[in-house]
């Protein structure tokens, strides 16, 4: 086993020197091709629950999102990028994948992931003998088991004054006409973002609220509330009483204003 790892890496960086995420890997020689459930229930590491096949990529356009959508309600996005027919990247959202079958000729790799991985890159199918190089991919399959997240729901502010000294520590930005980033502060210690304020044009700014680390906006109405203030504010705030905007868009233009309050209802779900 040993042996076949470290044989493994050198293909790998023969084959354009990329890092691997997979756990192992394994040729299929010949490769019964089927659906999506049959080819995922003829290799190591099931029974997997779903499963999903990227038909015919002589005949596509293979890059992009594709919904993988089934009747219990389970969805899962996956996205194929860099595909050159031989190469191609892949990453999934919400639910990591347990394996990738890659189809070329009659033949196929299989690369494993343990514990389930959310991307890859430079998957390949087996080698053609003729030439010593990949054959050209047919199809892809992905096979995966539901995993249960964990959400963290927090409260985030754009990081500056606090409105009042001690208690809530709700905060306002002030704003001088000139553009600024912020740090996005989500349950007072995590950076879950940036605002940024832009420089005014015929008595308007755009904010752009930019979501990093995982954060999210919640699924509730108008997680994005935000109030200027000709004079800085004083006293705890009332998001709910926000008139400046309130909605789900991230990028707002709104009148100029000396200060500005901007809070978000967010989430981290692992």
């Amino acid at each position: 086993m040993k042996k076949w790892i470290v044989l493994a890496l050198a293909l790998a960086v023969a084959l354009g020197g990329t890092a691997l995420a997979w756990t192992s890997m394994e040729t299929y020689d010949p490769w019964q091709a089927g659906n999506a459930e049959f080819e995922c229930s003829q290799i190591a590491g099931g029974p997997y629950q779903y499963a999903f096949k990227i038909d015919n990529w002589s005949d596509i356009d293979e890059n992009g999102t594709w919904e993988a959508s089934f009747p219990d309600g389970h969805v899962n996005y996956i996205t194929i990028s860099g595909s050159d027919g031989i190469y191609f990247n892949w990453s999934a959202s919400p639910n990591p994948i347990g394996a990738v079958i890659v189809k070329g000729s009659n033949k196929a790799n299989v690369f494993y992931y343990n514990p389930q991985a959310y991307s890859d890159t430079g998957l390949y199918a087996p080698i053609n003998p003729k030439n010593n190089k990949p054959y050209a991919v047919s199809h892809a399959t992905f096979c995966w088991n539901p995993v249960s997240q964990v959400c963290q729901y927090e409260t985030a502010w754009a990081e500056g004054t606090r409105y009042v000294p001690k208690g809530n520590w709700a905060m306002y930005v002030p704003y001088d006409g000139t553009a600024k980033t912020v740090n996005l502060m989500a349950g007072q210690t995590y950076v879950a973002g940036t605002v940024a304020f832009s420089d005014p044009t015929d008595g308007e700014i755009t904010i752009t609220i930019t979501l990093t680390g995982g954060w999210s906006l919640q699924s509730v109405p108008e997680p994005v509330k935000i109030q200027g203030y000709d004079t800085a504010p004083s006293g705890n705030p009332a998001p709910g009483l926000f008139t400046t905007y309130k909605g789900t868009e991230t990028t707002v233009t709104v009148p100029v204003y000396n200060f500005y309050g901007v809070h978000l209802d967010v989430m981290l779900c692992q």
